[in-house]
């Protein structure tokens, strides 16, 4: 994992602390792209769906972000 928190160490600094209850948001992020994936592959609206709340609460909160932590701090 220490290549990877390379790539991104805020992440680190923001799910360590978290301890379990980080794990258990990965895997549900992981069961909602799955079942985006597979709503999408079978061409059914409410994979269209359920990716688009996906990327809009991705969005939202990159946004959230950006406006709390501003650009000039990363």
């Amino acid at each position: 994992m220490d290549v990877l928190w390379r790539l991104n160490p805020h992440a680190r600094e923001g799910l360590v602390p978290l301890g379990r209850v980080a794990t258990v948001l990965m895997v549900a992020v992981c069961l909602a792209c799955v079942g985006a994936a597979l709503g999408l592959w079978r061409l059914r609206r409410w994979g269209y769906w359920t990716a688009m709340a996906i990327l809009g609460i991705n969005l939202l909160g990159d946004a959230t972000n950006a406006l709390v932590l501003g650009t000039g701090e990363r």
